[in-house]
């Protein structure tokens, strides 16, 4: 209880001010002398106050903080176009964990495949001055503009699909080469009529995909078969749906 009543005090007399004796202390509240000795100890040690032998006790400077303290906590923000497909929750939960490694803290936005919203959230980041962001992209963020608008003062890391003319660093797979080695295993099976499901040709995992899959029948000499390539989207349901139009063929 002293320490809190003396902590007020303090508050009021400032830095290097006097502090009343222990006479003074003893009178004014009625506390034996290991009572005080016991709160002076607690404070000197906390860096609240000092001695000086033969003058008093004194009120210290504002305690320096801790390296800890010091230490800004980094902000990363990180838009996902869908957390609940798995694809994107892993990445998410992979540059939290590098983040965490990191001392930096992961703030997070869905932007459900809206470019409105995605937008909203890269602007709220901006503000916020975070140390950098990412973007897991996908077909919404094609109409995001604000992408142009950046001027490279936050650094910018795109994953999954490329946004033309964006400078950015971009973490994605060989789209191309991934899809024309999937068709040539199917070729060395033994099977000719092999089927391609693709995604919007304006997004450059779909593109690509697709080149890589013609790619491969060129290289065969087999002709690319329109029909066997169904446009959907990367969920489950249109995968579904284009696959039974498939089998109908």
């Amino acid at each position: 209880q002293l320490k809190q009543v003396l902590l007020s005090e303090m508050k009021k007399i400032g830095p290097r001010g006097a502090l009343p004796s222990f006479r003074e202390l003893r009178r004014h509240y009625q506390i034996s002398q290991s009572t005080i000795d016991k709160a002076f100890f607690e404070l000197e040690k906390e860096g609240f106050l000092y001695r000086i032998q033969g003058k008093g006790t004194f009120v210290a400077e504002p305690k320096e903080k801790t390296k800890e303290e010091k230490k800004n906590i980094k902000m990363v923000g990180l838009v996902v176009a869908d957390l609940t497909i798995s694809f994107h929750s892993d990445i998410a939960r992979a540059v939290e964990d590098e983040a965490h490694k990191r001392d930096c803290q992961i703030i997070l936005g869905n932007s459900d495949n809206n470019a409105q919203k995605e937008e909203i959230y890269m602007r709220r980041f901006c503000k916020q001055k975070v140390e950098g962001m990412v973007i897991v992209t996908d077909k919404s963020s094609l109409q995001n503009k604000y992408f142009q608008q950046l001027d490279g003062s936050i650094p910018l890391v795109i994953v999954d699909a490329f946004v033309d003319e964006v400078q950015a660093d971009y973490v994605t797979t060989d789209d191309l080469t991934g899809a024309c080695e999937a068709t040539k295993h199917l070729l060395e099976l033994g099977h000719r009529r092999i089927a391609h499901l693709t995604g919007r040709k304006n997004i450059s995992t779909s593109h690509n995909r697709l080149a890589g899959y013609k790619k491969a029948l060129v290289e065969a000499r087999i002709g690319a078969d329109e029909e066997l390539i169904k446009t959907t989207d990367f969920t489950k349901e249109g995968g579904y749906q284009a696959m039974k139009e498939l089998l109908t063929i």
